[in-house]
């Protein structure tokens, strides 16, 4: 009788223990392509596996109070902003909204993580902070953020991207130049999981007084979008449907400490955790993404050659970059550094 008694807690303790097992497997099981390939990767919410976090990549940013709902721009009042947006102008630089023109796009910058509705995504601006370097080269920060209130029904925690151009010959290709008569900016900024870059192709016409048609220093443009995904040999994130090399880093670092699965191919279980094997992140190269010719990290537009023939057209062509939105309402003294619009200089080739 003891021994029955015993032989059915084991044979209780098996199935649970194999239940837990099956769940476990469920829940870590789904790829972003949908075809279960098993490496802990949850679209909807990527942070559950890899840790990432989808507020500002790189940066935690929280605001000491609250984002009430709709307390910046308004239909009535498009460049209007709201008490938070300024206080990040502090840190950021000067700010105009952004309109999204694609919302695949916009996913695809969140890194996959799914838009539940349009509504819940408020005030999403582009900030600026760039100053003159080098050989008429302007260069900084380029930050883009928005309040999600699907994810943060609070409103306290901003959620976006902080990229960087570099200074000097790093930013080599970030000029204001003249095509047709007319002057236009663009430039490219990076960050560890994608870039952008920023264009730069109209004024803003705003008059603050009916009685005098005198119109400000504000500027309009468009925002471009680039996010870095794994490829193989002699490919780019431009011809590569796989997983992006952010999830990709995160689980890898996951699986080498034990605390994850593998990640899909290329990695190599055997070998990818030791040395100079483990897959880097582009903060760990000695150059900038623009200047790769080939890779996960290529993010190149105007392409010649191995090289950026910058002076060719105003917005990127190619496949590589897709149009995430248009902004308008750029400071552009504030956000080139400049007390004047003819203290910029313009770029000849």
């Amino acid at each position: 009788m003891k021994k029955l008694i015993v032989l059915t807690v084991f044979g209780l303790i098996s199935i649970a223990f194999l239940l837990l097992i099956n769940c476990a497997q469920q829940e870590s099981g789904s790829s972003p392509n949908g075809n279960g390939d098993g490496y802990g990767f949850d679209p909807s919410n990527p942070s559950s596996s890899y840790g990432y976090d989808p507020t500002v990549r790189g940066v935690s940013h929280f605001s000491s109070t609250p984002r009430p709902r709709q307390s910046g721009s308004t239909p009535d009042c498009p460049l209007c902003k709201s008490p938070q947006v300024l206080d990040l102008e502090k840190e950021h630089g000067t700010s105009a909204p952004i309109t999204i023109t694609n919302r695949a796009a916009l996913e695809d910058f969140r890194l996959g993580v799914p838009i539940n509705s349009m509504d819940d995504i408020e005030d999403l601006r582009v900030y600026v902070k760039l100053s003159k370097t080098g050989k008429n080269y302007y260069g900084g920060i380029v930050t883009i953020l928005y309040w999600d209130y699907d994810r943060d029904p609070s409103g306290t925690r901003p959620r976006g991207a902080r990229l960087s151009s570099g200074g000097g010959n790093d930013a080599r290709y970030n000029v204001w130049f003249r095509k047709s008569g007319r002057k236009y900016y663009h430039g490219f900024f990076q960050e560890n999981a994608g870039s952008v870059v920023l264009v730069i192709d109209k004024e803003t016409p705003v008059v603050t007084d009916p009685d005098n048609t005198t119109t400000n220093t504000l500027y309009s443009g468009s925002i471009w979008n680039m996010q870095f995904r794994m490829t193989f040999s002699n490919k780019n994130s431009c011809n590569s449907d796989k997983i992006y090399v952010e999830h990709y880093i995160n689980a890898q670092s996951n699986f080498c400490s034990g605390k994850g699965n593998a990640p899909p191919p290329p990695f190599n279980p055997l070998t990818d955790c030791h040395g100079d094997d483990t897959f880097e992140p582009l903060s760990a190269r000695n150059k900038k993404c623009w200047e790769f010719d080939t890779g996960p990290f290529d993010c190149r537009t105007w392409r010649s050659g191995k090289g950026v023939a910058t002076f060719t057209a105003v917005n990127p062509n190619g496949s590589c970059y897709t149009k995430l939105g248009t902004f308008q309402g750029l400071d552009l003294l504030k956000a080139f550094n400049v007390s004047k619009i003819s203290d910029i200089r313009v770029h000849t080739p």
